[in-house]
Protein backbone atom coordinates (compact mmCIF):
# COMPACT_ATOMS: atom_id res chain seq x y z
CA UNK A 1 0.00 0.00 0.00
CA UNK A 2 1.75 3.67 -0.94
CA UNK A 3 0.81 6.37 0.71
CA UNK A 4 1.85 8.77 -1.51
CA UNK A 5 5.27 8.99 -1.69
CA UNK A 6 7.32 9.10 -4.94
CA UNK A 7 9.28 5.40 -5.34
CA UNK A 8 11.45 8.34 -7.50
CA UNK A 9 12.04 10.27 -4.45
CA UNK A 10 12.62 7.73 -1.67
CA UNK A 11 15.90 6.30 -4.09
CA UNK A 12 17.25 9.43 -4.05
CA UNK A 13 17.04 8.97 -0.31
CA UNK A 14 18.73 5.49 -0.75
CA UNK A 15 21.83 4.71 1.58
CA UNK A 16 24.10 2.80 -1.46
CA UNK A 17 23.98 -1.22 -1.72
CA UNK A 18 20.61 -1.55 -3.22
CA UNK A 19 21.01 -2.60 -7.07
CA UNK A 20 18.60 -1.79 -9.84
CA UNK A 21 15.01 -3.14 -10.44
CA UNK A 22 15.39 -6.89 -11.92
CA UNK A 23 13.72 -7.12 -15.41
CA UNK A 24 11.46 -10.12 -14.02
CA UNK A 25 9.77 -9.78 -10.59
CA UNK A 26 6.59 -11.30 -8.81
CA UNK A 27 4.88 -9.38 -5.69
CA UNK A 28 3.25 -12.23 -3.06
CA UNK A 29 1.11 -11.46 -0.16
CA UNK A 30 1.41 -13.38 2.96
CA UNK A 31 -1.64 -12.88 3.74
CA UNK A 32 -3.70 -13.98 1.03
CA UNK A 33 -0.92 -16.51 -0.40
CA UNK A 34 -1.54 -15.29 -3.67
CA UNK A 35 0.88 -13.35 -6.38
CA UNK A 36 -0.61 -9.90 -6.62
CA UNK A 37 1.62 -8.80 -9.92
CA UNK A 38 4.07 -9.49 -12.30
CA UNK A 39 6.52 -7.49 -13.51
CA UNK A 40 8.50 -7.64 -16.95
CA UNK A 41 7.06 -10.39 -18.23
CA UNK A 42 3.51 -11.38 -20.07
CA UNK A 43 2.03 -13.89 -17.24
CA UNK A 44 -0.98 -13.34 -15.34
CA UNK A 45 -0.44 -13.71 -11.31
CA UNK A 46 -2.74 -16.57 -11.65
CA UNK A 47 -0.22 -18.56 -13.81
CA UNK A 48 2.49 -17.97 -11.34
CA UNK A 49 3.70 -21.50 -9.51
CA UNK A 50 4.19 -20.83 -5.94
CA UNK A 51 6.07 -23.40 -4.40
CA UNK A 52 4.32 -25.58 -2.17
CA UNK A 53 7.90 -25.91 0.69
CA UNK A 54 7.77 -22.91 2.73
CA UNK A 55 10.02 -21.06 4.75
CA UNK A 56 8.81 -19.50 7.57
CA UNK A 57 5.71 -18.16 6.09
CA UNK A 58 7.18 -17.49 2.72
CA UNK A 59 7.05 -19.90 -0.33
CA UNK A 60 10.45 -21.30 -1.00
CA UNK A 61 10.36 -19.48 -4.45
CA UNK A 62 8.16 -18.91 -7.25
CA UNK A 63 8.43 -20.15 -10.91
CA UNK A 64 7.49 -18.34 -13.74
CA UNK A 65 7.31 -19.65 -16.95
CA UNK A 66 10.13 -22.63 -15.65
CA UNK A 67 12.21 -19.80 -14.09
CA UNK A 68 12.50 -19.56 -10.30
CA UNK A 69 12.31 -16.45 -8.32
CA UNK A 70 13.34 -16.30 -4.95
CA UNK A 71 13.30 -13.06 -1.96
CA UNK A 72 16.13 -11.35 -0.77
CA UNK A 73 15.63 -13.37 2.51
CA UNK A 74 13.32 -15.65 4.55
CA UNK A 75 11.41 -13.91 7.05
CA UNK A 76 7.87 -14.32 8.64
CA UNK A 77 5.71 -11.54 7.34
CA UNK A 78 2.77 -10.30 8.51
CA UNK A 79 1.57 -7.14 5.38
CA UNK A 80 1.98 -6.10 2.47
CA UNK A 81 3.88 -7.97 -0.20
CA UNK A 82 7.36 -9.53 -0.46
CA UNK A 83 8.88 -9.22 -3.78
CA UNK A 84 10.44 -12.49 -5.45
CA UNK A 85 13.35 -10.91 -7.99
CA UNK A 86 16.36 -13.16 -6.69
CA UNK A 87 17.70 -15.39 -9.10
CA UNK A 88 19.54 -17.68 -6.30
CA UNK A 89 17.88 -19.09 -3.01
CA UNK A 90 19.00 -16.95 -0.28
CA UNK A 91 20.47 -20.03 1.61
CA UNK A 92 22.35 -19.12 4.69
CA UNK A 93 25.87 -20.36 3.31
CA UNK A 94 27.76 -18.24 5.27
CA UNK A 95 28.08 -19.30 8.97
CA UNK A 96 29.34 -18.86 12.68
CA UNK A 97 30.81 -21.33 14.16
CA UNK A 98 29.45 -22.04 17.68
CA UNK A 99 30.50 -24.11 19.92
CA UNK A 100 28.01 -24.01 22.80
CA UNK A 101 25.26 -22.87 20.89
CA UNK A 102 23.66 -20.24 21.99
CA UNK A 103 26.16 -19.66 24.66
CA UNK A 104 28.09 -18.48 22.22
CA UNK A 105 26.14 -15.28 20.87
CA UNK A 106 26.15 -11.78 22.84
CA UNK A 107 23.96 -8.77 21.73
CA UNK A 108 23.89 -5.11 21.50
CA UNK A 109 21.01 -2.43 21.71
CA UNK A 110 20.93 1.06 20.40
CA UNK A 111 17.70 3.10 20.68
CA UNK A 112 16.78 6.61 18.90
CA UNK A 113 14.62 8.84 18.48
CA UNK A 114 14.35 10.43 14.95
CA UNK A 115 12.72 13.88 13.54
CA UNK A 116 12.63 15.83 10.78
CA UNK A 117 14.50 18.44 12.30
CA UNK A 118 17.15 16.23 13.60
CA UNK A 119 17.44 14.60 10.02
CA UNK A 120 18.27 18.35 8.45
CA UNK A 121 20.75 19.58 11.26
CA UNK A 122 22.78 16.64 10.56
CA UNK A 123 22.72 17.97 6.64
CA UNK A 124 23.98 15.61 3.51
CA UNK A 125 25.11 12.46 4.90
CA UNK A 126 28.18 12.55 2.11
CA UNK A 127 29.35 16.02 3.06
CA UNK A 128 30.11 14.95 6.66
CA UNK A 129 33.17 13.27 7.89
CA UNK A 130 33.19 9.65 9.76
CA UNK A 131 36.11 11.16 12.12
CA UNK A 132 36.97 8.54 13.94
CA UNK A 133 36.42 6.07 10.85
CA UNK A 134 34.49 2.66 11.70
CA UNK A 135 38.23 0.95 10.59
CA UNK A 136 39.63 3.31 13.38
CA UNK A 137 36.64 2.04 16.25
CA UNK A 138 36.59 -1.03 15.28
CA UNK A 139 40.54 -1.64 15.46
CA UNK A 140 40.96 -2.56 11.34
CA UNK A 141 39.04 -3.41 8.28
CA UNK A 142 35.73 -5.35 8.57
CA UNK A 143 37.31 -7.88 5.37
CA UNK A 144 40.57 -8.28 7.97
CA UNK A 145 38.37 -9.00 10.84
CA UNK A 146 35.95 -12.16 8.81
CA UNK A 147 39.41 -12.89 7.83
CA UNK A 148 40.98 -13.49 10.86
CA UNK A 149 37.42 -15.41 11.99
CA UNK A 150 37.84 -17.69 8.88
CA UNK A 151 41.62 -18.55 9.53
CA UNK A 152 40.58 -19.42 13.27
CA UNK A 153 38.03 -21.44 11.86
CA UNK A 154 35.06 -19.38 13.36
CA UNK A 155 33.82 -18.74 9.99
CA UNK A 156 32.85 -20.65 6.95
CA UNK A 157 32.33 -19.39 3.66
CA UNK A 158 30.89 -21.98 1.01
CA UNK A 159 33.97 -23.13 -1.87
CA UNK A 160 36.47 -19.78 -1.17
CA UNK A 161 33.60 -17.56 -2.22
CA UNK A 162 34.80 -14.03 -2.29
CA UNK A 163 32.41 -12.21 0.16
CA UNK A 164 32.83 -8.65 0.70
CA UNK A 165 32.59 -7.71 4.57
CA UNK A 166 31.68 -3.77 5.95
CA UNK A 167 31.52 -2.14 9.28
CA UNK A 168 27.74 -1.91 9.30
CA UNK A 169 25.89 0.45 11.58
CA UNK A 170 23.24 -0.68 13.59
CA UNK A 171 21.76 3.01 13.52
CA UNK A 172 22.79 4.69 10.46
CA UNK A 173 24.99 7.27 10.19
CA UNK A 174 23.09 9.16 8.47
CA UNK A 175 20.24 9.52 11.47
CA UNK A 176 22.57 10.16 14.30
CA UNK A 177 25.53 12.69 15.59
CA UNK A 178 29.20 11.17 14.54
CA UNK A 179 30.04 10.84 17.96
CA UNK A 180 27.15 8.72 18.53
CA UNK A 181 27.36 6.86 15.60
CA UNK A 182 30.64 6.52 15.37
CA UNK A 183 31.26 3.87 18.78
CA UNK A 184 31.60 0.18 19.16
CA UNK A 185 28.12 -0.53 20.19
CA UNK A 186 26.34 1.07 16.65
CA UNK A 187 28.39 -1.22 14.98
CA UNK A 188 29.06 -4.86 13.58
CA UNK A 189 30.68 -6.71 10.31
CA UNK A 190 28.48 -7.99 8.57
CA UNK A 191 28.48 -8.78 4.81
CA UNK A 192 28.13 -6.30 2.52
CA UNK A 193 24.61 -7.59 1.25
CA UNK A 194 23.56 -7.03 4.74
CA UNK A 195 24.53 -3.72 4.46
CA UNK A 196 22.96 -3.20 1.28
CA UNK A 197 19.47 -4.79 2.95
CA UNK A 198 19.42 -2.68 5.33
CA UNK A 199 19.17 0.18 3.57
CA UNK A 200 15.36 -0.46 2.71
CA UNK A 201 14.32 0.00 5.85
CA UNK A 202 16.97 3.31 6.73
CA UNK A 203 15.68 4.92 3.81
CA UNK A 204 12.38 4.03 4.58
CA UNK A 205 12.63 5.59 7.48
CA UNK A 206 13.86 8.09 6.33
CA UNK A 207 11.25 8.86 3.66
CA UNK A 208 8.63 8.23 6.01
CA UNK A 209 9.93 11.23 8.80
CA UNK A 210 10.04 13.80 6.24
CA UNK A 211 6.68 12.99 4.66
CA UNK A 212 4.81 13.10 7.67
CA UNK A 213 7.02 14.98 10.40
CA UNK A 214 6.69 12.94 13.00
CA UNK A 215 8.98 11.55 15.15
CA UNK A 216 9.75 7.85 15.13
CA UNK A 217 11.39 5.39 17.91
CA UNK A 218 14.05 3.24 16.86
CA UNK A 219 15.22 0.46 18.26
CA UNK A 220 18.01 -1.80 16.56
CA UNK A 221 18.85 -5.12 18.40
CA UNK A 222 22.11 -7.64 17.13
CA UNK A 223 22.94 -10.67 18.08
CA UNK A 224 27.35 -11.45 17.48
CA UNK A 225 29.48 -14.08 17.71
CA UNK A 226 31.16 -13.77 21.61
CA UNK A 227 35.14 -12.67 21.40
CA UNK A 228 34.23 -11.35 17.89
CA UNK A 229 32.12 -8.32 16.21
CA UNK A 230 30.67 -10.40 13.67
CA UNK A 231 27.13 -9.67 13.32
CA UNK A 232 24.62 -12.73 13.50
CA UNK A 233 20.84 -11.50 13.48
CA UNK A 234 19.60 -8.05 13.64
CA UNK A 235 16.01 -6.77 14.51
CA UNK A 236 14.93 -3.22 13.64
CA UNK A 237 12.07 -2.40 15.49
CA UNK A 238 10.25 1.13 14.96
CA UNK A 239 7.53 2.66 17.11
CA UNK A 240 5.44 5.88 16.13
CA UNK A 241 4.13 7.60 19.52
CA UNK A 242 2.12 9.70 17.79
CA UNK A 243 -0.07 7.20 15.50
CA UNK A 244 0.65 4.32 18.15
CA UNK A 245 1.79 2.83 15.16
CA UNK A 246 4.87 -0.35 15.60
CA UNK A 247 6.57 -2.61 12.98
CA UNK A 248 9.41 -4.91 12.93
CA UNK A 249 12.30 -5.69 9.77
CA UNK A 250 14.65 -8.53 10.54
CA UNK A 251 18.06 -9.46 9.03
CA UNK A 252 20.41 -12.33 8.73
CA UNK A 253 23.78 -10.12 8.93
CA UNK A 254 25.37 -13.34 7.19
CA UNK A 255 23.60 -12.84 4.03
CA UNK A 256 25.29 -13.26 0.84
CA UNK A 257 21.88 -12.46 -1.36
CA UNK A 258 22.20 -8.41 -2.31
CA UNK A 259 18.96 -6.27 -2.29
CA UNK A 260 17.38 -4.51 -4.62
CA UNK A 261 14.61 -1.32 -5.16
CA UNK A 262 12.46 -3.78 -5.60
CA UNK A 263 12.73 -4.63 -1.50
CA UNK A 264 12.49 -1.16 -0.55
CA UNK A 265 9.38 -0.19 -2.49
CA UNK A 266 7.88 -3.69 -0.66
CA UNK A 267 9.64 -1.98 2.93
CA UNK A 268 8.44 0.90 2.07
CA UNK A 269 4.76 0.28 2.16
CA UNK A 270 4.60 -2.46 4.85
CA UNK A 271 6.01 -0.44 6.94
CA UNK A 272 3.76 2.80 6.11
CA UNK A 273 0.68 0.90 6.77
CA UNK A 274 1.79 -0.81 10.35
CA UNK A 275 2.99 2.97 11.60
CA UNK A 276 -0.13 4.72 10.14
CA UNK A 277 -2.30 2.15 12.29
CA UNK A 278 -4.20 0.45 10.22
CA UNK A 279 -5.50 -2.75 10.30
CA UNK A 280 -3.41 -5.40 8.37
Amino acid sequence: MDIGIPRSYRRTLALGGLRKKRKIRASYQPKTERVVSVEGIDVAPKDVEISDDKAFNLPVYLSINGLPLFPTSYETIGSGVVVYHAPSVPALSIRAIRTYGILDERGKTMQYTITRDKLEALGPTGLRKRTPSQATVMGGSADDHAAQLIESGRLEIPNGERVFWHWIHLIAFSFLPTNRAQIKRNIICGTSAANGQMANIETSVKAWVYENNMPLQIEVTCSYLVDSHLGLRLRYRLYSPKTQGGHSEYYNCLSPQYSAFDDLDAVYDRMSEKLAGRNT
